[in-house]
């Protein structure tokens, strides 16, 4: 009877907390701050202050499937489902 009393506080604490961290992060504005790195780049600068360059985030058109070679997508589906299991 006491176990089967602590599982259930057990679980009503587990809950409880669960609630708490969704009131919490309820407002917090991921899709914002997922754009805002997005838009973001590092310069890359010499000692005396001179710059060498900037790293920008990459950014490609996403390519049809008619575009890659029927071995590459069928060894990346076999790699992908021996690390599955």
């Amino acid at each position: 009877m006491f176990v089967a009393g602590l599982a259930i506080s057990a679980g009503i604490g587990v809950l409880a907390m669960a609630g708490a961290m969704l009131w919490v992060l309820h407002e917090l504005p991921l899709e914002a701050a997922a754009a805002k790195s997005r838009d973001r780049s590092i310069a890359l600068e010499a000692a005396d202050g001179t710059l060498l360059g900037r790293i920008v985030p990459l950014q490609l058109a996403d390519a049809p499937r008619a575009a890659f070679p029927d071995i590459l997508v069928k060894e990346v589906l076999s790699i992908e489902d021996r690390r599955s299991y």
